[in-house]
């Protein structure tokens, strides 16, 4: 079950999904949510939940949808760090957490991903989860600092493997290159616009 507060914000999100698959190009970008959409949500959310997760970070905000989802997983003694850029959708976002009451679990920053990445003070950082779905130029670089600050067998999840099409060259470089990451078993899963889950292995002597 999904806290119902959560629920009833993602219900109102996923109306406007909705609405944007039939008029996606009568919208402002800026007013789209880009979202992961139910289906992955859901399955995202089930399968953190067999898991030991509470310490989660996000690269790509937009209105919350995803840290909707992941905000369920750790209750009240998790934290998620979710980075974005555009002040617009962090609003929205913000807007969404205080209606859903998960703000105190939520730490948004504003800025350009990989600048807020190479700021000294997350070099220690270590994550159970780490979901990605922002540029697509920089999504290497995005994966690499993730798994790097991945605990022993923690996840990083990857969207739009598969689809939209405009991707696919940069989501093929991608899996080519995890499956050549030491340490890292990874598969595309065809749910949603495709999901690449990438489990960190634990190293044994």
């Amino acid at each position: 079950m999904i806290e119902p507060k959560i629920q009833k914000v993602l219900n109102s999100l996923e109306e406007k999904i909705e609405y944007e698959k039939v008029h996606e190009y009568d919208i402002p970008l800026d007013d789209t949510l880009l979202a992961i959409g139910k289906e992955s949500g859901l399955f995202l959310n089930t399968l953190l939940k067999s898991q030991d997760v509470k310490k989660i970070l996000e690269i790509g905000t937009s209105f919350g949808y995803s840290t909707l989802w992941f905000a369920d997983v750790i209750g009240d003694t998790g934290k998620i760090i979710t980075i974005e850029a555009n002040e617009k959708k962090i609003a929205h976002a913000t807007e969404n957490f205080t209606k859903a009451g998960v703000s105190d679990r939520i730490k948004i920053i504003k800025g350009q991903a990989l600048d807020v990445l190479s700021d000294n003070q997350y070099n220690e950082e270590k994550f159970d989860f780490v979901f990605i779905d922002a540029d697509k130029e920089n999504i290497i670089k995005y994966f690499n600092w993730g798994f790097s600050h991945l605990r022993p067998k923690g996840i990083v999840v990857i969207d739009n493997m598969l689809y939209p099409e405009k991707f696919k060259p940069y989501m093929s470089k991608l899996h080519t290159h995890i499956q050549k990451t030491p340490n890292a078993q990874t598969s595309t899963c065809p749910i949603g616009n495709g999901l690449e889950i990438t489990l960190k292995l634990r190293i044994t002597s």
